[in-house]
């Protein structure tokens, strides 16, 4: 995760109320600030991923945007690269920063893909 999230989600976040009133924010869950198209931040309430045992420096969070599934991810301890197949085929991914993947299959489908990620 870079610095400069987690600078701007300190900023942004805190635990006991809403001072930004954004929706979908539910107090003691987990959410990602995600920074839309046109520069204006949402919040989403996420799922985090366990790491794929063939990648285990990787860390996810799932969340619903616009209808579909989408993937937070980036590398622990750097940068690196994995495979994953979306429904799409099995792709070669970089990791590095913070990323994100958007797809069609559904919460289970996404989860069952990325623990086979390698």
């Amino acid at each position: 995760m870079t610095l400069e999230y987690l600078g701007l989600w300190e900023e942004l976040y805190n635990p006991t109320f809403n001072p930004l009133g954004f929706e979908g924010f539910v107090p003691g869950r987990e959410h990602h600030l995600y920074v839309e198209p046109n520069g204006e931040y949402a919040l989403y309430e996420t799922e985090m991923l366990p790491s794929p045992a063939a990648a285990p420096d990787i860390r996810a969070f799932a969340f619903e945007r616009n209808g579909r599934q989408t993937v937070a991810y980036w590398h622990m301890r750097g940068e690196g690269e994995f495979t994953v197949d979306l429904g799409d085929g099995a792709k070669t991914r970089p990791v590095d920063g913070i990323r994100y993947l958007e797809t069609g299959l559904s919460r289970a489908e996404l989860r069952k893909a990325w623990a086979a990620a390698r």
